[in-house]
This record gives C-alpha cells, sequence and structure tokens, in this order.
C-alpha cells in the first residue's frame, strides 16, 4: 500500500479533528478504533461514533485499570453505542499478582518482559485472528 504521508500531512494540516476523522474514513479502506478507555478517550470515541457508529472499537482490558476507568468505559460504551470488541487476558489481574508478586505498574521493566506472552498475548492472538476474519 503505497501512501503519501507528506501529502496528507499538507492538506489535514489546518484541518479539525472531526475533518481528519472523516478523511480517514473516507479512504475506503477496513478501518478500525482502538482505545484504552484512558482519561482522553471520551474525545477520540465520541468523532469516531459521531462520523459512523458501525466502525469496531478495540479495547485491550489489562484488567489493571481503576474502578473509575471501568465506570467511564461503561458509560461511553453505552452512551456512544460503541461497536465494542474487548479483549481481556485468560489470567486474572489479580492471579497475576499472586502469582508474580507485584503488579506491573510496580515491576521492574526486566520483570515485565518474561511474563505477558503467557498470561495476555496468546489468547489474544487468538481472539484477534477471530476479529480480523470477521472485520479485515
Amino acid at each position: 500500500m503505497d501512501f503519501d504521508f507528506d501529502s496528507a500531512n499538507a492538506s489535514l494540516r489546518h484541518a479539525s479533528a472531526a475533518e481528519i476523522v472523516q478523511w480517514a474514513l473516507g479512504l475506503d479502506r477496513r478501518t478500525i478504533a482502538t482505545t484504552s478507555m484512558g482519561r482522553n478517550a471520551a474525545v477520540m470515541l465520541h468523532l469516531v461514533s459521531e462520523a459512523d457508529r458501525s466502525v469496531p472499537t478495540v479495547w485491550v482490558d489489562t484488567g489493571y485499570n481503576l474502578r473509575d476507568t471501568y465506570v467511564v468505559a461503561e458509560r461511553l460504551i453505552r452512551d456512544l453505542d460503541l461497536n465494542i470488541h474487548v479483549y481481556s487476558p485468560q489470567m486474572t489481574s489479580e492471579r497475576r499478582n499472586a502469582i508474580m508478586g507485584a503488579s506491573p505498574r510496580s515491576m521492574k521493566r526486566s520483570a515485565i518482559g518474561n511474563s505477558p506472552t503467557r498470561s495476555s498475548l496468546s489468547p489474544l492472538a487468538a481472539r484477534w485472528r477471530s476479529f480480523v476474519r470477521k472485520y479485515g
């Protein structure tokens, strides 16, 4: 796929966020939105849902979000009528903490590299392949 990023950047330099979303959706390519459901997610999710509610929205929920994040996420999913696809690890965050002795926030960077594949990425890969077969 050839894409002229310089030309796109130049033509969108003064465009609003809504205009950029409309432009991206108008490329006539398969499109998804992704979200962490973090504090800034609502703006982009709102823009995408206003433009096209059918756009699949992917959220990889690690299980380590704060309670308030889940409350806001559920409200956004409901109020924006998101076409949401939530992917979560098979191992819960509490089980991972019990086995490994710490949460990712308190683990050193070197320790993180040894564990996520076993508990997070293997099930995610299978579900992602299913998602791509349906939407990709």
